[in-house]
């Protein structure tokens, strides 16, 4: 047991010294970037970090990459992206790229569960709240049953599904 012991004190400067990367929508990717600018000779680059890993992307952060280099194999994201690629994206950016163009098959806040993979907790209640008399019910404290509903399909693919200011709006 002791020698248990001994062995993991030292396996703990090098367990500490790892860094674990997470893949699961926009604000990782800007967390992990922003440690490969941090520390830039520790053999991790911002390059190490593709959109294709994350299952929740930012419209601006990949646009903005795609433009970067016309050459390489990256369009681009508009309105007709693959569904695939645009259910990655927030309800802001959505409806972004469904106002750009009127004559286009998107249309702004006209979305079903599964296009909400990438929201968050204030995007589906923004959009809820848009018609009283739909079937879209806000996510709230005082309905137990559905805003659990929301969470295990809404957020199923982001850890960054509440933000501290939603706990503000959930009485």
């Amino acid at each position: 047991m002791k020698y248990l012991f001994l062995v993991l004190l030292l396996l703990m400067p090098a367990a500490s010294a790892y860094q674990v990367f997470w893949y699961a929508d926009e604000v990782d990717r800007s967390n992990s970037i922003d440690y490969a600018d941090r520390y830039p000779f520790d053999g991790i680059d911002r390059s190490d970090f593709s959109f294709k890993k994350y299952n929740c992307i930012s419209l601006t952060a990949y646009n903005n990459f795609a433009n970067s280099n016309p050459f390489d194999s990256h369009n681009p994201i508009t309105a007709s992206s693959p569904k695939s690629v645009l259910k990655k994206l927030r309800r802001a950016d959505l409806n972004k790229l469904a106002n750009e163009n009127s004559y286009d098959s998107l249309e702004p806040d006209n979305y079903d569960f599964s296009d909400m993979d990438c929201w968050t907790l204030s995007d589906y209640n923004g959009f809820a709240r848009i018609e009283r008399h739909d079937s879209w019910k806000p996510a709230t404290l005082r309905d137990p049953d559905n805003f659990n509903r929301v969470i295990h399909n809404v957020g199923k693919k982001r850890y960054n599904f509440f933000d501290y200011k939603d706990l503000l709006d959930l009485r």
